[in-house]
């Protein structure tokens, strides 16, 4: 399987981390001063992971909107509707509205190679992952940790995109790739952030960041894995869909999702 084949690649070159927390972050930044734009627009999740098993923060971004005296104010939040289980060996998920080793899963789902509850991260796809003109640029530092760039940049119909990739040389490798195809091309390097725009001429650009939480799991997540590993073996909850997994277990229908206006 080709997670395999990326897991030995890295497990080859550097330190391989088995098991931990990994938080990602996507947000949009003002290329001129480099700021971050405010919620909802400033995202961030944790994703456990052990093995070749990983559970996801699943979150949603809500809008509540007040009607005053003084006019219409808008107040966002990112929160948090589900959690969801991914077999790496099979793509087999379940998702389920409790962090516990006592919680019962709510659905069963497969994925197909091409699909993925949050970003495909195990699967190379060169096609997509190298397409464009590519062009090594200068090294930068951020939160003091050298790190290399690669800019692909593609140009059609008049428009040019473009996406710059940062490496971590000095990183230990984990299941989680940004971008597999140039993962695999520098294996002793890791890529923990890209920055793309659809269109050059934009003064924005979305940012996609993985940094490390934890490189150990506590024996309560331990305790979680092992016990959600055996329930998506023994389940009689009939497969759906991934479609399916979205449209009838999704934000509207989470406990967890209660908005209250004010």
């Amino acid at each position: 399987m080709l997670l395999m084949s990326l897991l030995n690649i890295s497990c080859q070159n550097s330190p391989f981390i088995s098991q931990g927390i990994i938080v990602q972050h996507r947000f949009f930044m003002n290329i001129e001063d480099s700021s971050k734009l405010p919620m909802p627009d400033n995202l961030e999740a944790k994703i456990w992971f052990m093995d070749s098993c990983v559970i996801y923060e699943m979150k949603v971004i809500n809008t509540v909107t007040n009607h005053t005296n003084r006019g219409i104010s808008e107040k966002h939040s990112y929160d948090l509707y589900k959690f969801s289980y991914l077999d790496l060996r099979n793509l087999n998920c379940q998702d389920y509205y409790h962090f516990s080793d006592t919680a019962l899963p709510v659905c069963s789902y497969k994925l197909k190679p091409i699909e993925a509850v949050n970003w495909n991260f195990y699967a190379k796809r060169p096609d997509v992952d190298l397409n464009g003109l590519q062009q090594v640029l200068s090294d930068t530092i951020i939160n003091n940790i050298s790190l290399r760039r690669i800019k692909f940049s593609h140009s059609a119909d008049g428009y040019t995109d473009e996406i710059i990739y940062y490496q971590d040389c000095n990183t230990k490798q984990n299941i989680f790739h940004i971008n597999p195809s140039i993962d695999e091309l520098y294996p002793n390097c890791k890529i923990v952030r890209s920055e793309s725009r659809g269109d050059i001429t934009s003064k924005l650009t979305w940012v996609f960041e993985l940094n490390m939480l934890s490189e150990n799991l506590t024996t309560n997540e331990k305790a979680i894995f092992l016990k959600w590993g055996k329930n998506a073996q023994s389940t009689q909850l009939p497969v759906i869909s991934l479609q399916e997994s979205m449209k009838n277990f999704g934000p509207d229908s989470s406990p967890l999702n209660v908005q209250t206006e004010k």
